[in-house]
């Protein structure tokens, strides 16, 4: 694992060099005590990992890790400095980690045994299709993943053809009637014109679908009546993958920890969130509350481990990838109180008040503002 080092106090890149050699499979790509100078090195160097101080000056470490993701996405970041008050800004980032100074080793083992876990993953994750793979994406939009690169969004020839496909997915296992299709896509239109417009629509969905699958997905007509089904081949669907993995989850336990992380990340958004399909909400509902509860279940995990930088890093996850959980700033603000953190907890509250405002026209509810205003210093 190479890892950089950006600090502006050398007494500091001394003893982290000094802690981080003592562990087996460690490279110190380089050192750096201006964070514009490791920007501008990170693309030569392509570190794993860049370990960074928060307060350094000109630019400091939260502004030097927007650029550094930006030059290499896949990076990994650590954070470390000697004030908490940068916790929220820190993991916002989606930064893996957070250290305090002075960092202790055993800490540090335990940022080192998350990296690893995290960069031998990555091939496999939501992010990358295995090897002779291919995968259909729901999460979000539609996307076809060919084996070892990354989602692309699919090609469809009209708006009706990607939604007649997401239907047919929706209802994988059923026959769709046609009169179904009809009412759904071409409701008010004359019978005879909207019946001639589903059959170019389906000539149209098995054409793109030939392209992106060969004969793996195919739409079929069904013999015994007026209707189609979607035979899916030798292909992975993100949500069939992610709720099969979240069956088989064991127990939480320490040793399992990775498994839960990773079912928690695969969750890339909203079952066709990108879509305003009203016959999807009741799924995409459905998969959202298994989510919630699993990543809640998470973070409750950490709390009673006293892992509290992991319990805040899942819940402002939580937050990233659906703004409007309001279980999260709520148990955030319990949580920052717990760890006597007002600015932390007042922070949560005024988010969740704003986004509930900009987004719903609401307001937080009766439950959490009560406690809120019983709690606030």
């Amino acid at each position: 694992m190479r890892i950089m080092l950006v600090d502006d106090e050398k007494l500091s890149i001394v003893q982290m060099r000094m802690l981080l050699e003592k562990i087996e499979g460690i490279e110190i790509a380089g050192t750096y005590m201006d964070a514009i100078e490791a920007i501008q090195a990170v693309k030569e160097l392509r570190p794993d990992v860049v370990f960074l101080d928060i307060s350094m000056p000109v630019m400091n470490g939260l502004q030097a890790g927007v650029h550094i993701q930006n030059e290499l996405p896949d990076i990994e970041i650590v954070f470390v400095t000697a004030y908490d008050s940068y916790a929220i800004q820190a993991f916002e980032l989606n930064a893996l980690d957070y250290l305090l100074k002075p960092v202790h080793h055993e800490r540090l083992q335990k940022t080192i045994g998350r990296l690893r876990t995290r960069i031998q993953s990555a091939p496999s994750s939501a992010g990358q299709a295995k090897e002779g793979e291919q995968r259909i994406c729901f999460f979000q939009n539609i996307r076809i993943q060919q084996p070892g690169r990354e989602p692309e969004l699919i090609k469809w020839r009209t708006n009706k053809a990607q939604e007649l496909f997401a239907y047919l997915f929706h209802y994988r296992n059923q026959i769709v009637r046609k009169d179904s299709l009809l009412e759904l896509l071409w409701s008010g239109i004359e019978e005879k014109k909207a019946s001639q417009q589903l059959y170019t629509t389906i000539y149209q969905t098995r054409r793109t679908l030939k392209e992106i699958s060969g004969e793996e997905i195919q739409i079929q007509n069904a013999r015994l009546t007026e209707g189609y089904k979607l035979y899916w081949g030798n292909v992975a669907a993100d949500v069939s993958e992610w709720e099969e993995k979240l069956g088989a989850l064991a127990p939480l336990h320490a040793s399992g920890i990775q498994g839960y992380e990773q079912v928690l990340a695969d969750y890339e958004g909203g079952y066709l969130a990108d879509y305003d399909y009203a016959w999807a909400q009741a799924e995409q509902d459905r998969l959202r509350r298994l989510w919630i509860a699993h990543a809640i279940k998470l973070s409750d995990y950490y709390m009673a481990e006293g892992a509290w930088e992991d319990a805040i890093r899942i819940q402002l996850h939580m937050q990233r990838v659906d703004p409007l959980v309001e279980e999260s700033y709520f148990n955030l603000m319990k949580l920052y109180y717990d760890i006597q953190h007002p600015t932390g907890m007042e922070e949560q509250y005024r988010s969740l008040a704003a986004i509930l405002e900009q987004e719903l026209d609401a307001v937080p509810s009766e439950e959490v503002t009560k406690w809120y205003h019983a709690h606030r210093a």
